[in-house]
């Protein structure tokens, strides 16, 4: 991805599957260079709670996510909900 600029999906089957990609991705690169975006639910367990975000928080990441060099640069969601990018709706409509 670097120096060239670019950023990537990682699309994950479902919220677990996301936090466990986070946090492998976060053993080997900079935590700011991945971010979570998915929907949380009240009775989450304590390891998918800590990766819930405010709305603020979540629109800051969407909007940062399209611009070149802001972080994060992989964005992790999960495979039914809307993600960050643009090309986001083809992704969905081949999955």
């Amino acid at each position: 991805m670097e120096p060239l600029g670019y950023k990537a999906f990682l699309v994950g089957v479902d919220r677990e599957a996301c936090a466990f990609y986070k946090e492998a991705l976060d053993e080997i690169l900079p935590p700011e260079y991945s971010e979570i975006v998915y929907t949380g639910n009240n009775n989450d367990q304590p390891h998918l709670k800590k990766w819930h975000l405010d709305p603020k928080r979540e629109k800051q990441i969407r909007k940062n996510f399209t611009k070149v060099g802001e972080w994060p640069k992989i964005a992790e969601c999960q495979r039914s909900i809307l993600c960050v990018s643009p090309y986001c709706n083809d992704l969905h409509r081949n999955l």
